[in-house]
């Protein structure tokens, strides 16, 4: 999952941090405010957290103090109970839609005001969606061959990731629009047009698994509510093979599933 506008606020924090760690020496200067702009790449993600001041929390997985929240996970054996629904009612269809190639995925950023979601009385306006192949997340071991992210924030800085799997299956009509003619290189930005996001959700069941996570990449910002749909859409074979040959690699654009750290994976899926 990417995100820019916290980024700040990392380095801010990793300034802390570092003075913290300090004593008797004075205090190393502050990081860059470029800090987050740090170059890294997926086939070296366990080198993340030594690159930049910023990518500190990337480091939780390696560490392992107490209270780590990185995503994406594993979900195996979580805690069944009710959870509360999500109003999508307002992810509708949004017109004049650009998909852009940051050179670490391909994304889709929101207009403000084009989307939001309702959930425990909040509302979390949509910022962007990207997406990652191969799946990042997995259910017990078992990864999809793609996922979406839909990041969403509310105007007190509260995140909602909300997450969906893509499938091996028939063509997708909303998703052909941004297939059509994805950006290969990074800084290509090509012109969507109209998407239903209503579409890009799983059309009938809603059940979901949710846990305290984080970005999925640097700067691996942690305190986001996660929220993952254990049903997928689908997408043609042809169409990941598309997505893949942009990001080559053993582990496509996606981060490798981080330890739970003692974090408890709520679900209402029937049997998960």
């Amino acid at each position: 999952m990417q995100i820019s506008r916290f980024c700040r606020l990392a380095a801010a924090a990793a300034g802390l941090l570092l003075a913290a760690a300090c004593v008797g020496p004075p205090p190393p200067p502050p990081p860059p405010m470029n800090c987050c702009e740090v170059p890294w790449n997926y086939a070296e993600q366990a080198d993340w957290a030594t690159l930049s001041p910023c990518y500190f929390d990337c480091g939780w997985n390696r560490e392992k103090p107490p209270g780590g929240e990185q995503s994406p996970i594993d979900f195996v054996n979580p805690r069944q109970q009710s959870l509360p629904a999500v109003d999508f009612s307002a992810y509708g269809k949004v017109p004049g839609l650009k998909s852009r190639n940051d050179g670490h995925t391909v994304r889709i950023d929101l207009p403000k005001g084009a989307a939001s979601l309702r959930l425990d009385g909040m509302t979390y306006e949509l910022l962007q969606f990207h997406f990652h192949q191969p799946s990042e997340h997995k259910i017990r071991g078992n990864a999809r061959a793609m996922e979406i992210h839909f990041v969403n924030a509310s105007e007190g800085g509260r995140v909602v990731a909300v997450g969906v799997f893509i499938k091996n299956g028939t063509s997708n009509a909303e998703l052909a629009k941004i297939w059509k003619d994805l950006p290969k290189k990074k800084g290509d930005v090509v012109d969507v047009g109209e998407i239903n996001l209503g579409a890009l959700l799983p059309p009938r069941d809603r059940t979901s698994f949710r846990y305290a996570g984080s970005l999925t990449n640097p700067p691996c910002n942690q305190g986001f509510q996660w929220i993952f749909y254990h049903d997928a859409i689908d997408l043609s074979a042809d169409d990941v093979q598309k997505f893949a040959a942009i990001f080559p690699g053993p582990d496509g654009n996606s981060r490798r599933v981080q330890p739970l750290n003692g974090r408890v994976v709520l679900t209402d899926v029937p049997r998960p």
